[in-house]
């Protein structure tokens, strides 16, 4: 499994959340910057930026797509207390955006967790959209 993704696009700059951990109660978040049209094209290339480490608690989380300041899905899902590698990527879909997040263990053999949803933004003008991923324990 790829641990790193990266893919630069000129005349974008994003900005990573840095690497930590999940206690009982603390939302962790895979948050970036980035400038974005409001109807990409299929043919705009996607992004993908560097997976962030994060060490988990064992616990049930709501994981969940973040998009220029709303929430657009979330799910249960039960993971084991590790340390993950949290991927993320965007990616032009029908006139919006698909997010794409995934949890990579570090613990040899164990499965990747995925989950995508889809996003969009109101007309107007390129601008800067802070998109991403949230763990939020249950």
């Amino acid at each position: 499994m790829i641990r790193v993704l990266a893919l630069v696009l000129a005349g974008m700059v994003g900005t990573a959340v840095p690497a930590g951990s999940a206690q009982a109660a603390d939302r962790a978040t895979h948050y970036v910057t980035h400038d974005l049209t409001p109807q990409p094209w299929e043919e705009y290339p996607g992004i993908c930026v560097p997976a962030k480490e994060i060490s988990l608690a064992k616990n049930r989380y709501d994981w969940g797509v973040w998009f220029a300041g709303s929430q657009w899905g979330a799910k249960e899902i039960d993971l084991d207390a590790d340390t993950y590698y949290w991927g993320l990527c965007i990616e032009p879909r029908d006139g919006d955006y698909l997010i794409l997040t995934s949890l990579d263990p570090k613990r040899p053999g164990a499965p990747t967790a995925h989950f995508k949803a889809p996003a969009g933004m109101a007309d107007g003008p390129i601008r800067p959209v802070t998109w991403g991923s949230f763990l939020d324990p249950r």
